[in-house]
C-alpha cells in the first residue's frame, strides 16, 4: 500500500511525471500492438484477405472521423470549459445528450453503409477482383456495429482524462490487447482473417463495460439514453464545427489513398500498412500522451491568460517529444531492411515483400520526425480557440497533399503516400508554430532550429555508422541494437554540446548517478 501511495504521489507531481507514467504504459501497449503485427505477418502476410480487412476498417474509420472526429479532438477542451464555467451537473447532462446524439446518428449512418456496401467497395477498392470485392462487402457488413462502440469508447475515455484519470483507459485496453493476441493465436488457424474481427469486438465490449463502471462509481457519471437536447449538444458541435471541413479533406485523402493503392496489385494495401504501423506505434503513443496531458493543461493556461506559461509548457513538450522520437525516427531511416527482416519475415510474409516495404518504412521514418511539429502545435492553437485559423491551414495542406498523391503516384508508386504525408505534416507544423504565439516566435523558431540540427547530425552520423558496421555483422538484431545505442549516445552528446534546456536535466542525472555509484561506494 505504501508503494502504491508513493507511486500515485509521484505521478501527480507534474505534467512531465504524468507523461512518463502514461508513456510507459502506452509503450507496453505499443509492444503488444507490435506482437499483433508480427502475428498478422505470420498468419496473413500481404494477402488479398488482409487487403480486404484493411479497406473494410478504413471505410468504418472514415465514417467515424467524418461524423465525430472533430468532436473527439475538441471534446476534452470543451468539457473542461463547461465544467469550470457552469457546473458538474451541467456538463454531465450535456454529455448524456451528446452520447445519445452519437448513438442516433450512428444507427442512421450504419443503415446507409449496409444499403450501399457494394458502392462503397467500388469507391474504396476499384482495383479489387470480383472475389476480393465480395470479401470486402462481407467485412463491411460485419464491422458496421463497431462504429457506435468505438465512438462511445472515445468519449468516455476523454471524460476520464478530463478528471485527470489518465491511466484507467490504457490499463484496461492493455488487457484488451492481450486478449486480442490470445484470440488471434487460437482462432487464426481455423477462421483466418475473421479472427481479427472476433478479437476486436470482444476487446471493445470489455473496454466499454470497464469504462462505464469507472465513470459511474468513481466520478458519479451515469449514462442514460435520452432525447437529445439541442441546447446542450450545440456547444460541442459549434466548438468543433470549423474542424469538420478539415476532416472532410483528411478523409478524402484516405479514400483517394485506398483507391489508388488497390490498383497497385495484391498486397499493396498490406505492405503500406505494415510500413506505416512502425511509425503509427510511436506516433500514436506521442499523440495520446500529448492530447491526454498537454491539451487540458494548455486549455487551463489559455483560460487564465498566462501566455508565458502557455509557451513554456508547449515548448517543453515539443522538445521532450522530439528528443524521445528522434532515435526511433533515425533507426527507421538507416536500417529499414534489418527491421523488416527481424519483425515481419515469417510465415506468409515472404522475401518478395521485403524491399518495397523497407523503402516505404524509410520514408515513414523521415515523416515520424515531422509529425511532432504538427501534433504539438495543433494543441496550442486549439487551446487558444484559434480553430478557424487552424482549419484554414489544414485545408490548404490537404489540398496540396491530395494533389501530390493524384499527380505523382505513377512516378513514386506506393512511396507517394509517405512522402506526401511527411511534407504536409512538416509544412503544416511550421505554419502553426509560426502563428501560434507571435510574441514568443523567436524562442519557438530557435527551438525548432536546434531540433532540426540535431536530427540532421544524427541522421548523417547514424547512416555512416550503420554502413561501416554492416559488413562486419551478419546478425540483423545485433546491427539494430548497436546502431540504436550509437544514435542514443550521440543524441545525448549533442544535447549537452548545444546546451539546449534539456542539457541541465541530463547533467544533473549523470552527476547524481556518479555520486550514488562512486562517492557512496568510497564511503562504504
Amino acid at each position: 500500500m505504501k508503494f502504491k501511495s508513493k507511486l500515485n504521489q509521484y505521478f501527480k507531481k507534474s505534467s512531465i511525471a504524468i507523461t512518463i507514467g502514461l508513456g510507459g504504459l502506452k509503450l507496453i501497449k505499443a509492444v503488444l500492438t507490435l506482437v499483433i503485427i508480427i502475428l498478422s505477418a505470420k498468419y496473413f502476410g500481404a494477402s488479398s484477405d488482409r487487403d480486404a480487412w484493411l479497406v473494410g476498417v478504413s471505410i468504418i474509420t472514415v465514417f467515424i472521423q467524418l461524423l465525430f472526429g472533430p468532436i473527439n479532438e475538441t471534446f476534452i477542451t470543451k468539457y473542461i470549459h463547461i465544467r469550470e464555467e457552469e457546473s458538474e451537473q451541467s456538463v454531465n447532462d450535456a454529455t448524456n445528450s451528446l452520447v445519445s446524439t452519437i448513438i442516433i446518428l450512428s444507427l442512421i449512418i450504419s443503415a446507409g453503409i449496409f444499403c450501399f456496401a457494394d458502392s462503397l467497395a467500388n469507391l474504396f477498392a476499384p482495383g479489387f477482383t470480383e472475389d476480393q470485392r465480395k470479401v470486402l462487402v462481407l467485412m463491411i457488413d460485419i464491422l458496421i456495429p463497431s462504429l457506435i462502440m468505438l465512438e462511445i469508447v472515445n468519449i468516455w475515455s476523454s471524460i476520464l482524462n478530463a478528471y485527470k484519470s489518465y491511466f484507467i483507459p490504457d490499463l484496461f485496453s492493455f488487457v484488451s490487447l492481450t486478449l486480442n493476441i490470445i484470440l488471434i493465436i487460437i482462432l487464426s488457424p481455423s477462421i483466418g482473417i475473421y479472427s481479427l474481427i472476433v478479437s476486436a469486438y470482444i476487446g471493445s465490449i470489455l473496454l466499454l463495460i470497464i469504462l462505464y463502471r469507472e465513470l459511474k462509481y468513481k466520478f458519479n457519471y451515469s449514462f442514460k439514453f435520452i432525447i437529445p437536447n439541442f441546447q446542450q449538444v450545440k456547444p460541442f458541435f459549434l466548438f468543433a464545427l470549423p474542424l469538420y471541413v478539415n476532416y472532410l479533406f483528411s478523409q478524402a485523402d484516405t479514400i483517394i489513398e485506398r483507391n489508388i493503392t488497390t490498383t497497385k496489385g495484391t498486397g499493396s494495401v498490406s505492405m503500406l500498412d505494415y510500413a506505416r504501423k512502425f511509425t503509427e506505434l510511436p506516433t500514436g503513443l506521442m499523440i495520446a500522451v500529448v492530447t491526454t496531458v498537454l491539451t487540458p493543461l494548455l486549455s487551463l493556461y489559455a483560460v487564465k491568460n498566462t501566455a508565458k506559461e502557455l509557451m513554456e509548457e508547449t515548448q517543453k513538450y515539443f522538445r521532450f517529444t522530439i528528443l524521445l522520437i528522434l532515435p526511433i525516427s533515425i533507426m527507421l531511416i538507416i536500417a529499414p531492411r534489418e527491421i523488416i527482416e527481424v519483425v515481419l519475415v515469417r510465415g506468409k510474409f515472404v522475401e518478395q515483400y521485403v524491399n518495397p516495404t523497407s523503402l516505404l518504412l524509410r520514408w515513414y521514418g523521415l515523416g515520424l520526425f515531422a509529425v511532432i511539429f504538427y501534433v504539438v502545435y495543433t494543441q496550442l492553437l486549439i487551446a487558444q480557440k484559434k480553430v478557424y485559423f487552424f482549419s484554414k491551414v489544414v485545408i490548404l495542406t490537404y489540398v496540396v497533399k491530395i494533389g501530390f498523391n493524384i499527380f505523382f503516384n505513377n512516378y513514386f508508386e506506393l512511396n507517394t503516400f509517405p512522402i506526401s504525408s511527411m511534407l504536409s505534416n512538416f509544412i503544416m507544423g511550421l505554419i502553426l508554430m509560426y502563428f501560434g504565439l507571435k510574441e514568443f516566435r523567436k524562442k519557438m523558431l530557435t527551438d525548432a532550429f536546434f531540433m532540426l540540427l540535431i536530427f540532421s547530425l544524427l541522421a548523417t552520423g547514424g547512416l555512416f555508422f550503420h554502413d561501416y558496421l554492416k559488413p562486419y555483422l551478419k546478425n540483423n538484431l545485433l546491427v539494430i541494437f548497436i546502431s540504436f545505442a550509437f544514435i542514443f549516445s550521440f543524441e545525448l552528446i549533442l544535447i549537452l554540446i548545444l546546451r539546449i534546456d534539456e542539457a541541465k536535466i541530463i547533467s544533473r542525472f549523470f552527476s547524481s548517478s556518479y555520486k550514488r555509484v562512486f562517492l557512496n561506494g568510497k564511503k562504504d
